[in-house]
């Protein structure tokens, strides 16, 4: 899913777009192997829109943190 059309829910096909995407896929089921077999209960994680002190606000990966900062800065 690319984020166009209908919302993401937990029960959304998976079905990643990019070998990044597989890898966190992958991660999950490693996760739910370990659920079925030794009764962990893990719990995911997706973060966006990550912002920190060392983050550039020109790159293009900055997200809206970054421009809704600059934009309150500037008085838009």
């Amino acid at each position: 899913n690319n984020g166009e059309g209908e919302a993401i829910t937990e029960d959304t096909t998976k079905a990643p777009l990019t070998p990044y995407a597989s890898d966190k896929l992958a991660s999950e089921f490693y996760l739910d192997f370990y659920r079925r077999q030794h009764g962990l209960e893990p719990v995911i994680f997706r973060f966006f829109n990550i912002f920190g002190p060392r983050q550039d606000p020109s790159s293009p990966y900055s997200g809206v943190i970054s421009i809704f900062a600059e934009r309150l800065q500037n008085g838009l």
